[in-house]
């Protein structure tokens, strides 16, 4: 895997107009941008493994709508996804009586910035670090709706010290990551440093060497604890809809490379036939526009600057679920090595492919 968090980002950055709004990219900027570039920097999982896992997990429950809890000593339970969205719906604090039956009651709008509980807009510069970004935020908003406290914690932290050596969406560092492997080594470390203990120093690319002590996160602007991360039905969207209305913002894969296109309203110009996960982002809500229609509201890592004060709202489609192609370059995106050359990926921009919703461990 090359490097997709970067090249998206070279052409979003060649797209700026004068002044620095967003514009569209010219044929010069697209050529002193390099084009689309080379790809692969992305959070996801191998292939293989979540393939085993629905299976297990369908073995396990006899639900075909699945979740996989991995516990911070690394041991997965398999959950049907109903039973565990009312386990937690009643003592999140967003609404208990959504229950079991959340995918029937859902709210009309989410927004999650409007209850306090999300950073503001960050910037990623010119490193592949999308993935600490995608599991640092979605962390910060968990801690936030657990304790009240809402943090600005560490990707810098995540960027350093987390190897990738089956090389998940990339080869580590700002070569690339995934999620989950980001928040296994949070776990071995008991949490994440506060921004001001561990700040972020690789905005031009430069990965910096593991600087870790285990006294940043005793800090009160640190998270001390341990994780547990859920991996969502795949390819499901009213799975989705029903945990980022009833618990949170869940860290999500896309296709983002015509995303420098975009400069505001509700975007959809992916291609959903050879799509390619090469992001990975933030889902914080959705709604419906009155003019456009409805759409997930994702946060990026690309600057307030960009889109609409640093987020995108993506179509969302009546048949999100079976608006499926095919990525014939995985390695981009959630695949690690010895995996399938082509995976199956669904939702506009394949915002249903991979989704994770990290929980402080009690």
């Amino acid at each position: 895997g090359a490097a997709a968090c970067l090249a998206v980002l070279a052409a979003a950055r060649g797209a700026r107009a004068p002044g620095g709004s967003p514009g569209r990219l010219g044929a010069e900027a697209l050529l002193a941008a390099g084009g689309q570039g080379p790809r692969g920097y992305h959070k996801g999982v191998g292939q293989l493994r979540r393939a085993e896992r629905a299976e297990k997990c369908r073995a396990a429950t006899g639900s075909e709508k699945c979740v996989t809890r991995t516990l911070p000593g690394g041991e997965e339970e398999h959950v049907a996804f109903d039973a565990w969205l009312a386990d937690r719906a009643a003592h999140v604090g967003y609404d208990p009586a959504l229950g079991a039956e959340a995918r029937w009651g859902l709210p009309e709008r989410v927004d999650w910035r409007e209850k306090g509980v999300v950073t503001p807009a960050k910037d990623q510069g010119q490193c592949g670090s999308c993935w600490t970004f995608a599991s640092t935020e979605a962390l910060e908003s968990s801690v936030a709706l657990a304790t009240g406290h809402l943090m600005t914690l560490s990707e810098q932290q995540i960027l350093d010290c987390t190897p990738n050596p089956k090389h998940c969406g990339g080869t580590g560092g700002c070569q690339g990551g995934i999620v989950q492997i980001a928040y296994d080594k949070i776990n071995e470390y008991g949490g994440l440093s506060g921004e001001w203990q561990y700040p972020y120093l690789s905005y031009t690319g430069t990965g910096q060497k593991c600087t870790f002590l285990p006294a940043m996160v005793e800090s009160r602007s640190s998270y001390r604890g341990k994780i547990a991360y859920n991996e969502l039905p795949i390819n499901d969207a009213q799975s989705l809809m029903a945990a980022v209305a009833s618990l949170g913002p869940v860290a999500v894969s896309v296709d983002a490379s015509e995303w420098h296109l975009y400069q505001g309203g509700v975007f959809d110009a992916c291609n959903q036939d050879k799509p390619d996960i090469d992001h990975a982002v933030v889902l914080v809500g959705y709604g419906t526009d009155d003019a456009e229609g409805d759409y997930w509201l994702v946060r990026n890592s690309w600057g307030a600057g960009w889109g609409e004060d640093g987020y995108i709202r993506v179509r969302r489609t009546s048949d999100e679920s079976s608006r499926c192609g095919v990525d014939s370059t995985p390695k981009d995106g959630v695949a690690c090595d010895g995996d399938p050359p082509k995976q199956t990926v669904c939702g506009t921009c394949g915002i249903l492919t991979d989704s994770v919703f990290p929980e402080l461990a009690h």
